[in-house]
C-alpha cells in the first residue's frame, strides 16, 4: 500500500492505528498535555520519537514502549541563534511544528525518498471540527484562503500559515 515505513506525526496516531494503517515511527514535538489524547492506542511496534520538551504525561503515557528522545532546535527571533542548551547533543531543525520536524529526523534516520500525506493546518469556512482538537478562535483572528485548483475556500490562522511557509522554504 506504502512504498516503505510510515512516520506518522502528532494527531492521526489513533486514526491510524484503528484503521490498521502500520505505522513504524510518531513523532511528537507539542509540549502539550492534550498529546495524550491521541495516543490512547499506543503499539509494540511502532517508535515512538518524542521530543524533549514533550510533557511529562506524554511520556507517562508511553511507559514500557519503544520511545527515542530527540531535541528540537529553539531559536530566538531576535538573534537567530540556539536559545536551549543540550549540552552539545543533535537537535533536529525545522520550524514550530511536527511535520516540519519529521522529515529532518528522517533524513537522519536514512530515508531519502519521503512521500507527505495531510497536513491539518486549515478548516473548510463552515466546518467546526477539521483540526484534531477544537480550536479556540480568540488566539488568532482566521485568515481565508482559496485553492487555486478548486476554487475552495478554507480559514486558517496566521500561526499555521506561518509553518506553510516555513515547510516551503525547507
Amino acid at each position: 500500500r506504502f512504498p516503505g515505513p510510515i512516520l506518522s506525526c502528532g494527531s492521526v496516531h489513533d486514526y491510524l492505528v484503528e484503521h490498521g494503517i502500520p505505522v513504524a515511527y510518531h513523532a511528537v514535538c507539542d509540549p502539550e498535555p492534550v498529546n495524550t489524547h491521541w495516543l490512547t492506542k499506543p503499539g509494540k511496534t511502532i517508535t515512538y520519537l518524542i521530543a524533549s520538551q514533550c510533557h511529562p504525561d506524554l511520556f507517562a503515557v508511553l511507559e514500557g514502549y519503544d520511545v527515542r528522545l530527540w531535541h528540537a532546535t529553539v531559536i530566538s527571533v531576535d538573534t537567530g541563534q540556539s536559545i536551549c542548551d543540550f549540552r552539545g547533543e543533535p537537535e533536529i531543525p525545522g520550524g514550530d511544528f511536527v511535520i516540519g520536524r519529521a522529515w529532518p529526523i528522517a533524513a537522519v534516520m536514512g530515508f531519502k525518498d519521503i512521500h507527505f500525506y495531510g497536513f491539518d493546518c486549515s478548516f473548510p469556512v463552515d466546518c467546526e471540527s477539521q483540526h484534531a482538537y477544537p480550536y479556540d478562535w480568540q488566539k488568532e483572528d482566521p485568515v481565508y484562503a482559496t485553492c487555486e485548483h478548486t476554487g475552495e475556500r478554507f480559514a486558517t490562522t496566521p500561526g499555521w500559515m506561518a509553518q506553510l511557509n516555513t515547510f516551503m522554504k525547507m
